[in-house]
Order: structure tokens, then sequence, then C-alpha cells
């Protein structure tokens, strides 16, 4: 019995733990719910980059909140960082998308397509935040 319990008492606190870091997931999902939510009916151009605008926001306060929780001490650096990564990001993926031959749709097609690659961004910078988390150093 006593086996039992200091095995419970070890793989309680790893199995709570881990929870809390899937919660997150869970997190991006409502995000995700909620732009498919905005994104529902006849928008215009930018009602959808609005929308999209607002998916990236949700995402980086997902960040915040893992940052908050768990890199408490350099969690301001970090946001900033972050912050300055998406506003690089975002010139970066409007240069990608803008070729020199561009056709009449390419102004608003092109300000929707560049937010795959920062949402994209965002989605892997809280998986490294909670892997750095997960990790045994």
């Amino acid at each position: 019995m006593k086996k039992l319990i200091t095995i419970f008492l070890l793989v309680f606190p790893i199995s709570t733990y881990a929870e809390t870091l899937l919660n997150y997931k869970t997190d991006i999902e409502k995000c995700d719910k909620q732009f498919e939510h905005d994104m529902d009916g006849n928008l215009t151009s930018a009602e959808m980059i609005a929308a999209t605008d607002s998916q990236v926001i949700c995402y980086e306060s997902v960040a915040h909140k893992i940052i908050d929780k768990y890199y408490s001490k350099q969690s301001e650096p970090m946001k900033n960082n972050l912050r300055e990564s998406i506003i690089a990001y975002k010139k970066t993926a409007n240069d990608m998308y803008n070729p020199d031959r561009c056709y009449n749709e390419c102004g608003n097609l092109t300000a929707l397509m560049t937010y795959s690659p920062i949402l994209d961004f965002i989605e892997n910078y809280i998986e490294h935040l909670t892997n750095a988390i997960n990790s045994d150093f």
C-alpha cells in the first residue's frame, strides 16, 4: 500500500502539471472557434482582416498567459520580444505575398494570406514554450 501511495504522489503532480499545459491547446482551439464564428457570414474584406487580426491577438494572449505563469522573472522582455517578432513577421509575410507581378485581387487577398505564416509562427512559439517547460534540464 505504501508503494501505491508513493507512486500516486509522484504521478499525480506530473499529470496535473501536464494537464495544465494541455489547457493551452484548448485556449488555441477557443481562438480558432472564435475566428470561425467571426468569419461566418458575408463579410467585407476589412471585416475578414479584422477577424484574422483578432485571432493573432488571441494567440498572442495565450502565449502571454504561459509567459506570465512560467517565466515571471522575464515576462515583460519576453512579451515585448514576441510583439516585435510578430510585427517583423507581418512585414516579412507581407513582402512574401506581394510579388512584383500582382493581380487586381492582390491587395485584400494578400493581406489575408499574410496572416497564415504569422499564426503558424505564434503556434510554434507556444509549442516551444511548453516544450521548454516540460524539459528536464
